[in-house]
């Protein structure tokens, strides 16, 4: 992570904290929000400057858990995705910044029709897409006696896998968007067909 990314980091966590614990203020959460964004912003854009993404275990098991390098197009696939999330998270923190009650109202009534759960559907099934991208596009796990080649398998059909439902996500919440009745007769259809 670039020096900017982490300090950007540290200012946001900072920020929700007094914004949700010691303020209870939504403007002040939707800055630290706003922070929070700009620094995956440029932690994606570091990643995808250097085409290199190292993830280090932390926590009470992280002597247990592997540590993994990315590196080609799977760290770009990492950055596009660190980018992306910060982008969305900016977004939405710069709608809570202006208006916080209309904001929330807003996503709210969006997300109750067909159209809102659609585009939802098909941002989740993005990440979940990208991934599985980056997971089948390999990756180098760096553990004490750890087995790679095998490894490396297993990670990347989990990728394919998770690459095929995001797809599948992305499609379905784009018909719910273009044809909204469609998802659901399919449903119905398959339901009966078991039947």
């Amino acid at each position: 992570m670039s020096t900017a990314a982490l300090a950007l980091f540290i200012a946001a966590v900072a920020t929700l904290y007094v914004g949700v614990e010691v303020l209870d203020a939504p403007r002040v959460t939707a800055t630290g929000a706003l922070l929070l964004g700009l620094s995956a912003v440029a932690a994606g854009i570091h990643v995808l400057r250097t085409g290199r993404a190292h993830f280090q275990p932390s926590g009470p098991n992280a002597g247990r858990l592997l540590a993994e390098s990315f590196g080609g197009w799977a760290a770009r696939v990492w950055g596009v995705m660190f980018v992306l999330a910060g982008v969305l998270t900016m977004a939405g923190a710069a709608a809570a910044l202006v208006a916080p009650d209309a904001a929330y109202a807003t996503l709210e009534q969006a997300v109750q029709t067909d159209a809102g759960r659609g585009v939802a559907l098909a941002l989740w099934g993005t990440f979940v897409g990208l991934y599985g991208l980056a997971r089948a596009l390999g990756d180098e796990v760096t553990a004490p006696g750890a087995a790679p080649r095998a490894r490396h398998l297993g990670r990347r059909l989990f990728g394919l896998l998770c690459l095929m439902a995001g797809l599948l996500c992305v499609t379905v919440g784009v018909l719910f968007v273009v044809s909204p009745g469609t998802p659901m007769r399919v449903v119905r259809s398959l339901m009966q067909g078991l039947r």
